[in-house]
C-alpha cells in the first residue's frame, strides 16, 4: 500500500512538473515575443524622431527663406502707382514693389 501511495505521488509530481514546464515554455515564448515587439517599437520611434528632425530642418530652411524674402523688396505685377497697396494682389506687369513718387 505504501509503495502504491509513493508511486501515485511521484506520478502526480511528474504531471505537475509537465504543467509547470509548459507554463515556463509559454512564458519564455511570450517574453521573446514582447522583446521583439519592444525592439520594433524602438526602431519605429527612432525613425519617427528622424522624420521629425528632418521636418524641423526643412521648416527652419523655409523660415530662413521667408525672412530673406521679407528683408528684400518684393517683386510684384501691379502698375507702379498702385504697387504699394498690396503686393500680394499684383496682377499686371512685374515691377519692383516700392513707393513711386506721383508726377
Amino acid at each position: 500500500m505504501r509503495v502504491e501511495w509513493l508511486e501515485q505521488q511521484l506520478k502526480d509530481k511528474d504531471e505537475m512538473m509537465k504543467v509547470f514546464k509548459g507554463r515556463l515554455d509559454s512564458a519564455e515564448s511570450h517574453k521573446a515575443s514582447m522583446e521583439s515587439a519592444l525592439e520594433d517599437a524602438r526602431a519605429t520611434a527612432a525613425r519617427a524622431e528622424d522624420r521629425v528632425s528632418a521636418s524641423a530642418g526643412e521648416i527652419r530652411k523655409g523660415n530662413q527663406i521667408i525672412e530673406r524674402l521679407q528683408a528684400t523688396p518684393a517683386l510684384c505685377t501691379l502698375r507702379p502707382a498702385s504697387c504699394t497697396l498690396h503686393p500680394a494682389l499684383c496682377v499686371m506687369r512685374p515691377v519692383l514693389c516700392v513707393p513711386y513718387p506721383k508726377p
